[in-house]
């Protein structure tokens, strides 16, 4: 239920955001991402198989929050180059696209300032 409140309220801010010029949905409205909990696990169990600090392709390390936030605008998820590698459906292994709701956390976790939060 939280993943679908924390989607729908992602779809309607990137509707106002694009659509119209009325006030957007406020990013405070949306349940809190946490990095260390929800974000690093899917970094690294996804993605730094190719981008960790051992084997480093691009010299690209999302094995660490240092390494994913030389890719991350904060606040600012379509100008940020990760979210538009994941959102061009970059292969992690083993070899599948990371889930519509992976991207969404993603996005939010950006969109709300990519800290490196560790919630309960």
């Amino acid at each position: 239920m939280k993943i679908t409140k924390l989607l729908l309220s992602l779809l309607l801010f990137v509707v106002f955001q694009t659509s119209c010029k009325h006030k957007a949905v406020d990013v405070n409205d949306i349940r809190k991402v946490c990095y260390k909990n929800e974000i690093a696990p899917i970094l690294n169990s996804r993605c730094s198989m190719c981008h960790g600090d051992s084997i480093s392709e691009e010299e690209i390390n999302l094995s660490t929050y240092d390494g994913v936030m030389k890719l991350v605008s904060k606040g600012k998820p379509l100008k940020s180059r990760i979210y538009k590698s994941i959102k061009k459906d970059m292969p992690p292994l083993p070899n599948t696209p990371l889930s519509e709701e992976q991207r969404s956390l993603i996005y939010a976790w950006i969109l709300q300032g990519a800290d490196t939060t560790n919630c309960k």
